[in-house]
């Protein structure tokens, strides 16, 4: 793969970065390419990876920069863990190391996703036990007592449920934030500090 070609495919990868951004890989790329020298274009591409690896690490550096500095874009929390993820796994760490990484993760992600649903269902079993009361609350009117004691605890289901699905929201986003600061740690630590940037 020759140079233009290695930075047609690298351009075509990095779209979603700013143009800036965009700009700086490219003039990074050129300037390794041009200090390696004419017949060292394979070494160049074995140091940076292919155009997709490459691509996948500087998304991700972009998303760890943006998580350090606080100047989030408006991406998904769900987008931004993904970009992470996969720029940790486009890094050359050692096989054992990423696997077991990835099955505690996958463990993890099990765990959370199992309590999310026991959440949802349980939102859901409680709404759906919050109407039937209200209804019977308007149906025997003429036991105000025993109305009174329907509406309220339909309310009150109600009014759980919806408080169920709202921490349920709460989880998942805090978990995705989390998960993204994890593996832009992670990230960090497997590359040893090194950046991508313009000397």
């Amino acid at each position: 793969m020759s140079k233009q070609e290695y930075i047609h495919q690298l351009k075509a990868k990095l779209k979603g970065l700013d143009e800036k951004e965009i700009e700086d890989a490219i003039t990074y790329c050129e300037e390794y390419f041009d200090d390696a020298g004419e017949g060292n274009e394979e070494q160049v591409i074995k140091d940076l990876g292919t155009p997709g690896k490459f691509a996948a690490q500087l998304k991700a550096e972009s998303i760890i920069r943006e998580e350090e500095t606080g100047t989030k874009k408006k991406n998904s929390a769900f987008r931004n863990f993904w970009i992470v993820l996969i720029g940790l796994c486009a890094l050359p760490l050692a096989f054992p190391i990423l696997l077991v990484v990835a099955i505690i993760l996958f463990t993890v992600f099990i765990i959370a996703l199992s309590l999310l649903f026991a959440l949802v269902v349980s939102a859901f079993a409680i709404i759906t036990s919050g109407f039937p009361l209200l209804v019977n609350a308007f149906l025997h009117l003429d036991a105000p007592g025993n109305a009174l004691i329907a509406a309220g605890g339909g309310l009150f289901c109600i009014g759980l449920a919806f408080l169920l699905g709202s921490l349920s929201y709460c989880l998942v986003k805090k978990l995705l934030e989390w998960g993204t600061k994890l593996f832009s740690s992670i990230y960090e630590k497997a590359k040893g500090g090194k950046k991508h940037e313009k000397a």
